[in-house]
C-alpha cells in the first residue's frame, strides 16, 4: 500500500501495483480452493465461529463492497462500504456461508471479475482525489482501496485452515509492504516492560523469544 507522503507519480504508480497484486492474490484464491468440497467448506476455519464458508463468503462480499466503493469513486461520489453498516456485513455473512461449494467458488468469480472492472472504471486522478467511507465509518483516500483488498484476501486465504495456504505463504512483497506499517502500530500496544524487552532485543541485549501482541485484531 502506497504511503501518504509519496510523490504524485510514485503513489500512482504504488495503487498501480496493489491492483495487479490483488488480482494475483485472487487467482491464488480461487486456485487454493479450486477442489473445495461441501463438507469442506462446512468445516472450521482458522477463524473462532467461522467455517470455511463464512471466510469465503466474507471475502465475496467485501468484494462488492470495494466495487462499490470504486464506482462511487469513479463518479466523483463518496459511497458507505456497507450501506446497512455491520449489522448487513454480518447477516450477509451468516445468509451466505453454507451454501454448497459450488456456489460459493462461483461466487468468487463473479465478484473478482466485478472488482477488476470497477477498478478498471476508475481514472487516475480519481484515485488521486477520490475519497471512500468504511464501514467503521472512516474516510480514507481512494488510492488505499486496492491494498485494503489486497490484505483482506492474502490474510483470509491462510485463514480457511488449508495446508496450501498459510502465512508461510504470503508473498514477500506483501510482507515487506505491511511489516513497517504493523511496526508503528506496535509501540501503543506495548506497557513499558515489554517496550523495554523488545528494545533489549533489538540491540541485541537480550536473548530468547517475544510474546508480542496483535495489533490489529
Amino acid at each position: 500500500m502506497p504511503a501518504p507522503d509519496l510523490p504524485v507519480a510514485t503513489r500512482l504508480a504504488a495503487t498501480r501495483h496493489d491492483i495487479a497484486a490483488c488480482r494475483q492474490a485472487h487467482d491464488d484464491l480461487l486456485t487454493t480452493v479450486a477442489d473445495l468440497t461441501d463438507d469442506r467448506a462446512r468445516a472450521d476455519s482458522e477463524l473462532p465461529g467461522w467455517t470455511v464458508g463464512h471466510v469465503l463468503t466474507h471475502l465475496a462480499r467485501n468484494g462488492d463492497s470495494v466495487a462499490r466503493l470504486a464506482d462511487a469513486v469513479a463518479t466523483g461520489e463518496i459511497a458507505d462500504q456497507y450501506p446497512g453498516g455491520p449489522a448487513q456485513r454480518e447477516a450477509d455473512i451468516q445468509a451466505g456461508a453454507g451454501r454448497p461449494a459450488a456456489e460459493l467458488l462461483a461466487d468468487l468469480r463473479a465478484v473478482h471479475a466485478r472488482v477488476d472492472a470497477s477498478w478498471a472504471s476508475v481514472a487516475d486522478e480519481r484515485w488521486l482525489d477520490g475519497r471512500v467511507r468504511t464501514v467503521s465509518g472512516r474516510e480514507l483516500p481512494a488510492w488505499m482501496l486496492p491494498g485494503l483488498r489486497l490484505r483482506e484476501v492474502v490474510v483470509h486465504t491462510s485463514d480457511l485452515g488449508l495446508p496450501t495456504a498459510t502465512w508461510r505463504d504470503w508473498p514477500d512483497a506483501f510482507v515487506a509492504d505491511e511489516l513497517p506499517r504493523l511496526l508503528e502500530l506496535l509501540p501503543a500496544r506495548l506497557d513499558p516492560s515489554a517496550a523495554r524487552e523488545l528494545v533489549a532485543q533489538l540491540m541485541g541485549r537480550r536473548d530468547g523469544s517475544l510474546d508480542l501482541p496483535s495489533v490489529m485484531w
